[in-house]
């Protein structure tokens, strides 16, 4: 099995704005990383079969607003695990991708403040109205996937 669970993030901005080296960063990290890894273990998988799992995020699927880099990153790796599905199957090797909503992390507080702070608050509720379950998830919950 290999378990692609690499991430990064920052609200950077609107698109226009948006830093270069932010977006770049994002890439390397969230597709360029995951590209890598599977691409290093593909050759052994395909003698004797394999699963690989990528983690991308509901931001794949659903743009978040400021986040156009990690939003394009994560749809990336959605398509690109459906390409290693479509393109590996008969050597035996399954791809498929987990995209769990916002987790409550030391990355969200860095990126949001703390839950105290107005941002914070506001990020929080707003993640809580968009998911299912009406709170941020938590870490263990995404491993019992």
């Amino acid at each position: 099995v290999l378990f692609n669970n690499a991430g990064v993030d920052n609200a950077a901005g609107r698109i226009h704005e948006y830093p270069i080296d932010v977006y770049d960063k994002i890439m390397n990290v969230d597709m360029r990383g995951t590209f890598l890894m599977t691409k290093m273990m593909l050759p052994l998988m395909m003698t004797k079969g394999g699963s690989i799992v990528n983690t991308s995020s509901f931001s794949g699927k659903a743009a978040d607003l400021y986040r156009s880099g990690y939003n394009a990153a994560k749809g990336a790796v959605i398509n690109f695990t459906k390409s290693i599905a479509i393109e590996y199957g008969r050597d035996g090797i399954r791809a498929n991708a987990i995209a769990p909503g916002t987790i409550e992390t030391p990355l969200v507080d860095k990126l949001t403040g703390t839950s105290e702070d107005d941002a914070g608050k506001a990020f929080r509720e707003n993640q809580k109205w968009m998911t299912p379950l009406g709170r941020l998830g938590k870490p263990e919950e995404v491993g019992k996937l």
